[in-house]
């Protein structure tokens, strides 16, 4: 099993004086003995702020999404976002206005579905402020909240509902979760191009894409512009290696 807190993220914590915990799907691939990819922080100091104690420690960082919360650290050739606790004052589908909160169980109602809203501190003690423990143990991939309110917050969450139950319920497919979907399909067309092209390529890479985009084309959730999505050169020398092509051509993709 991976350790959950490593090397740079624990010189990250030192940095920011220990106001930071770990967040998000981190926390969930560990507790499903997962490989870890990503390691996301959270903070309640503000960007300014968290700018200026990883220069003060000598970690290179980038800022391009500063205007969300959001520092990216680099240490060892590894990105770790790093973002200051946030609400949502308004949401239009594809942006939000955000505001800075100091509250952990805030910023994980925010989230979009309860496996995803775990936080953990630096002495491994895991915070469930959802019913994300119980709903990961049953694979079961829950809403926070009114899931049409969710949805609507950013439709990109459409995507991601059929890349978590694929990725880790072992569950039948929610029928009125997708006719839910299918209701706000058109909201997909808010989108760019390059987050449906990165979200339904992790959609096609998960254990049951196939029945995964079975339903999504029968729930009419494939469209023209999703089928002929350009994936990058990188995507496609990996789709090519993967016995999914033939039912990507099937489906109506443009591989």
């Amino acid at each position: 099993m991976e350790i959950l807190w490593n090397a740079a993220t624990i010189q990250i914590y030192k940095a920011l004086d220990g106001q930071a915990r770990l967040v998000g799907g981190c926390i969930r691939d560990y507790l499903c003995r997962h490989p870890i990819h990503d390691r996301d922080m959270a903070t309640p100091l503000v960007p300014d702020v968290v700018e200026k104690k990883l220069q003060d420690a000598g970690i290179d960082f980038v800022s391009v999404g500063k205007a969300h919360g959001t520092i990216t650290a680099k240490i060892g050739g590894q990105a770790y976002e790093i973002t200051t606790l946030r609400k949502d004052d308004k949401t239009d589908g594809r942006h939000a206005v955000v505001t800075w909160t100091t509250s952990y169980k805030t910023d994980a109602m925010r989230r979009d579905f309860t496996v995803n809203a775990f936080s953990a501190d630096i002495k491994n003690k895991i915070f469930d402020y959802t019913t994300g423990r119980s709903d990961l143990a049953q694979g079961l991939i829950r809403f926070i909240g009114d899931p049409e309110k969710r949805i609507t917050e950013d439709y990109l969450r459409i995507l991601r509902y059929f890349r978590f139950w694929s990725s880790i319920s072992s569950l039948p497919i929610d029928t009125k979760v997708v006719a839910l979907c299918a209701e706000h399909g058109d909201g997909l067309n808010q989108l760019s191009d390059d987050r449906l092209r990165d979200e339904m390529y992790r959609i096609i890479i998960t254990p049951k894409a196939e029945e995964a985009l079975t339903v999504m084309k029968k729930a009419g959730l494939l469209s023209n512009r999703i089928l002929g999505i350009s994936f990058s050169k990188k995507q496609k020398e990996e789709l090519k290696k993967m016995p999914m092509q033939k039912v990507l051509k099937k489906l109506g993709f443009k591989i």
